[in-house]
């Protein structure tokens, strides 16, 4: 490939990509950092929330976010957080 597309490619990737906008009223009972926290928790990228549920893309399959390991996991990391500063 010529160096040329690579170039436009990551221009178009990289301007193209951003996060989502939420529309209407839904009850999210977590943060957004808690979120990230619990997607690194299982080494996830992609969240999706339909509502009522987090959910995370695994292979080809949404399985939920929300369990006991991941949210201890993002509590204990932002009372972590918290008291570095």
């Amino acid at each position: 490939m010529s160096p040329v597309l690579i170039a436009a490619s990551f221009i178009f990737l990289f301007s193209a990509c951003q996060d989502a906008q939420v529309k209407g009223k839904y009850d999210n009972p977590y943060t957004s950092d808690e979120v990230k926290t619990m997607l690194s928790y299982h080494g996830a990228l992609v969240a999706k929330f339909d509502g009522n549920q987090w959910y995370f893309l695994s292979g080809n399959r949404w399985i939920k976010l929300e369990n006991a390991g991941a949210y201890k996991y993002a509590l204990l990391s932002s009372r972590h957080r918290a008291l570095k500063f």
